[in-house]
């Protein structure tokens, strides 16, 4: 890990020429920080402090990346919630895990009278011109953020990631992305899902523009591909399907496009290629800070179905009945509040995946 990765997500809070978000209007990362700092003197006026994890639940992506600065500033801990949950199972969550409030941009109706349903106004806060002064860098050892597991059964699981973890996975996956200030990532991944939370992350390391579209749907990418130029997309397979169902050919300025979360099949692959995509299939969980392999179209082609070979620092075995497990610097701290299945899946530095799979002479994983 490089020298600078303490301050890593903070280290261009001063560049007031350098973008960091775009919707049709640009925001700078010195305007970013600097309305993070309020945001950040209004939770802690909230008795929101160090170490406090604090779920958050946000429909707007720019209230949400100005949200979790401003709790990174205060040492707090974000706790990203699924924006799509039905009321009654965001309400489950926070009573399982014992959360006492609950920083939102909608109106969560509950009838738990020790839940704090804390909606911020943002227009009046943000025109401010009080700056909260009483902030600190985090540590990379520091905890960044829980993010939950989409399991389809039993109690979600919050996944905690340490900066050290996350900043580690940049690091990692930057073979294949390889980010410069001026790229421009597509927000086109929802931010409480791994995949769309370290497009933030990421961004935030290398000094790239955050391209927020005007919502996830299809015709609003699109809009956002073809008008904004990014350089890096992160998609899964359905998003994908449906741009080359479309015909839709990307602008010269596309570097890679992630395609992930799930199968994505060797003929999507090839035909994104084909329309200039320079697709890359990938494979990681929660657990891990997003990828951990990576193939491209081309390689497909040699190898098909396979997820690609490991990235540095990152060590893949099979067990004896076939479960792939994942050594990495990237893996996570722990699953917030339960220690029984921490230690069952982490076990002698190895992540323990429940998928199954194998590995080919030339290293190549197969899942």
């Amino acid at each position: 890990m490089n020298s600078n990765s303490i301050n890593s997500f903070f280290k261009f809070a001063d560049r007031k020429n350098l973008p960091v978000i775009k919707r049709w209007v640009y925001i700078n990362y010195y305007d970013l920080f600097e309305q993070s700092k309020t945001i950040a003197g209004f939770l802690a006026s909230r008795h929101i402090k160090k170490n406090d994890y604090v779920p958050v639940l946000f429909e707007d992506q720019f209230y949400f990346i100005k949200t979790i600065i401003g709790l990174w500033y205060l040492g707090a801990i974000p706790v990203v919630i699924n924006s799509n949950l039905l009321e009654k199972e965001i309400i489950k969550i926070i009573e399982d895990y014992d959360f006492n409030l609950l920083i939102s941009d909608k109106l969560v109706n509950n009838e738990l009278n020790q839940i704090e349903n804390i909606n911020i106004d943002f227009h009046q806060l943000l025109h401010s011109e009080d700056i909260y002064s009483d902030i600190s860098i985090p540590s990379n050892d520091d905890e960044a953020v829980v993010i939950f597991t989409s399991g389809t059964s039993g109690r979600p699981k919050g996944v905690v990631h340490t900066f050290s973890s996350l900043i580690n996975s940049i690091e990692n996956s930057n073979m294949v992305l390889n980010q410069q200030e001026n790229d421009r990532w597509l927000a086109s991944l929802p931010f409480y899902h791994i995949g769309g939370f370290q497009i933030l992350c990421r961004s935030l390391y290398y000094g790239c523009t955050i391209v927020l579209p005007e919502s996830l749907k299809t015709d609003d990418l699109v809009t956002a591909i073809t008008k904004l130029n990014p350089t890096h997309i992160s998609l899964v397979s359905a998003q994908l399907q449906k741009f080359c169902y479309l015909g839709l050919r990307t602008n010269k300025s596309l570097k890679v496009t992630l395609v992930g979360g799930g199968f994505v099949d060797d003929e999507l692959m090839i035909e994104a290629e084909k329309l200039r995509w320079k697709p890359f299939r990938v494979y990681g969980s929660s657990e891990t800070a997003s990828m951990v392999t990576a193939i491209s179209a081309n390689e497909i082609i040699s190898k098909p179905q396979s997820v690609g070979k490991p990235f540095k620092d990152v060590k893949i075995k099979i067990s004896h009945d076939s479960e792939i497990l994942i050594q990495s610097n990237s893996l996570f701290k722990k699953y917030l509040d339960d220690e029984n299945e921490t230690s069952a899946k982490l076990v002698d530095g190895f992540y323990y995946s429940g998928d199954l799979g194998f590995v080919d002479d030339d290293g190549y994983l197969f899942i």
